[in-house]
Order: structure tokens, then C-alpha cells, then sequence
């Protein structure tokens, strides 16, 4: 009895032993981009969140873009095996980024759109000014703000400024909303004091890039001005 549990014991022993070394041995985890999940949009919302900060006083509201296939957003799902993402992974240069080791997967989650839109338009059915009469296009004095990812991979993953702004009246600015977050703020130069106490109506256009072809998406939102103070988002 004595020699049976001595073995057994014995055999304990070296099953976690066995176990303990076979994790050396484990291959370590790395994810190797800076982007955790990424939206290829088709669609758009507009939503009627207004922060208060001074570099959102002139906002308008809020762009959410997402893909209407897509329930949810996938965080470290990606595995090297999506020809489309690999590609745009490798084109933005997002391909080594050093600080996802296996501490690290859970946290700091980073959603980027993987296509930018071709053009976009903003009217609105209101008078900005004397030149820019209602239903007018509004691009000249209409811009996004958003959370600049493409900018923080292209330097390297050392500039952590993500904040930034494009005019839309150069569509050509469109190119760096790529990689961005698919939340973007819609902002005017200034907002008109004839606005005040009125409900403005917002009507965006984009040219969405699909496996069809480009995909026009218009959506409206109708604004009550003048801005009332709203919470931070989460």
C-alpha cells in the first residue's frame, strides 16, 4: 500500500511538472497592431451628441459609422487570415506595434474604419450667411473632427495626439479619415446668431467605397439651436 501511494504521489509530482515546463514552452502571444477591430462602413447615423468643451462648441452633431452585416465589433479576432484587412493593415503600416503582448490584450481596444468615404456633402435648410443661402452646399465652412489613428501608426506609434480636423471643402482630406475611429464630430466655422431658438434640419451625403461599388448613403438630422450643454460621452 505504502509503494502504491509513494508512486502515485510520485507520478503527481512529475504530471505538474510536466505541466509547468510545457508552458515554458508555449509559444508567447503578440498581437502586432495598434487596431483591435476594425468596421468597414456602408452606413452612417447622425446622432444628436454635443459635448461640452470649447472645441466642440460648434458642432452640429455626431457621425457613427458602422457596416450593416456587422452586429458588433470583433476586438483581437483578427489572425492574419483576412486578405482585406491584412492588406489595409500592411498599407497604413500598422504592422508592429510593440506594446500588445499577452498583458496587454484585453485593454486599450482601438476600433478603425478600413475604408474612408469618397466624398461627402452637408447642406442645411437654413441661411448661414449672406452667400450661403439654405440648401446650399456647406463644405467650405463645414469640418470633422475625429481620433486621428492613422496619424499615431504612420509616426511611428509615437504620437499620441489623436485629436484632429479636416475641412471638407478639399474632399481630398477624406483620405485621412482612414484608419480613424468610426466616430466622427460634424462642426461649423461658427454657428449664425440668426439660429438662435430655431431648429436647423442637417442633411449629410456620403459616397461609401463597397465590394459593389460606391454606395450613397443621405441622412438628415434636425438641431435645435442654440446648443444645449449635453454630458460627456463614455
Amino acid at each position: 500500500m505504502k509503494k502504491y501511494k509513494s508512486a502515485l504521489e510520485l507520478g503527481s509530482v512529475l504530471l505538474l511538472f510536466l505541466i509547468g515546463i510545457s508552458g515554458c514552452f508555449e509559444k508567447p502571444r503578440y498581437y502586432p497592431h495598434y487596431l483591435t477591430g476594425f468596421v468597414e462602413p456602408d452606413t452612417f447615423q447622425l446622432v444628436d451628441i454635443r459635448l461640452e468643451s470649447p472645441w466642440y462648441q460648434t458642432t452640429i452633431c455626431t457621425i457613427i459609422l458602422s457596416n450593416k452585416n456587422q452586429k458588433k465589433v470583433s476586438h483581437f479576432g483578427y489572425d492574419g487570415s483576412d486578405p482585406k484587412i491584412k492588406s489595409f493593415l500592411t498599407f497604413i503600416g500598422d504592422t508592429h506595434y510593440p506594446s500588445r503582448g499577452r498583458e496587454g490584450r484585453l485593454g486599450n481596444r482601438k476600433t478603425g474604419v478600413i475604408t474612408s468615404p469618397k466624398s461627402i456633402t452637408v447642406t442645411c435648410d437654413h441661411d448661414y450667411n449672406e452667400t450661403l443661402k439654405a440648401g446650399m452646399l456647406l463644405n467650405e465652412v463645414a469640418f470633422i473632427s475625429f481620433s486621428d489613428y492613422l496619424g499615431f501608426i504612420q509616426s511611428d506609434y509615437k504620437n499620441d495626439n489623436y485629436r484632429a480636423q479636416i475641412n471638407l471643402g478639399n474632399q481630398e482630406n477624406l483620405k485621412r479619415l482612414l484608419a480613424s475611429k468610426p466616430l466622427w464630430r460634424l462642426q461649423l466655422n461658427t454657428i449664425p446668431e440668426a439660429w438662435n431658438a430655431e431648429t436647423v434640419r442637417f442633411t449629410v451625403t456620403m459616397a461609401l467605397p463597397t465590394d459593389k461599388g460606391d454606395k450613397s448613403v443621405t441622412n438628415s438630422i434636425d438641431m435645435k439651436f442654440p446648443i444645449q450643454s449635453q454630458p460627456p460621452m463614455q
